[in-house]
């Protein structure tokens, strides 16, 4: 008891796997100390760590049409295209993190970068695991499918 038929035409999937990116970076490691006056003083100590970024991304594009069994005539027809992409950057640092602060470089010279602590912070704690290619083909694949699905219920053949 069929009546109507659904063809999908996939005119371009593009899946790119981005390579793990490493960057060294120069930062600071601060302590705090009091003076034989008992004054409290900052301690900077130069140290090197690592930022880490890498980037996958999913585009398809597809055409689709629903066609009537007993009139072969095209019901309705459209294109879709879909994207899907993961991102994950993150810093590594083999010693105290709570006291690693990024540096600015300017004239020669390195100097502790207080204001992005927070960041820098944010950026050792964050994510590791970027998703993998195949579950962002199947996160736009869905997309796709969802929106043809609601097409094709909204879909009046008495119009």
């Amino acid at each position: 008891n069929i009546k109507a038929l659904l063809y999908v035409d996939f005119s371009d999937i593009q899946r790119i796997e981005g390579n793990l990116q490493r960057e060294s970076k120069t930062g600071f490691e601060r302590t705090t100390s009091k003076n034989q006056a008992g004054e409290t003083i900052n301690i900077d100590k130069r140290v090197s760590y690592e930022e880490f970024q890498q980037r996958n991304t999913v585009s398809i594009s597809l055409g689709w049409r629903l066609i009537s069994v007993s009139t072969g005539q095209t019901l309705l027809t459209d294109r879709v295209s879909e994207n899907a992409s993961d991102e994950i950057r993150y810093a590594n640092y083999t010693g105290n993190k709570e006291i690693l602060y990024p540096s600015t470089y300017q004239n020669g010279n390195y100097s502790i970068n207080t204001s992005n602590h927070r960041n820098l912070q944010n950026l050792l704690k964050a994510n590791r695991n970027i998703t993998p290619l195949n579950s962002l083909t199947e996160k736009a694949f869905g997309a796709a499918s969802r929106k043809i699905a609601l097409a094709i219920d909204q879909f009046n053949p008495e119009k």
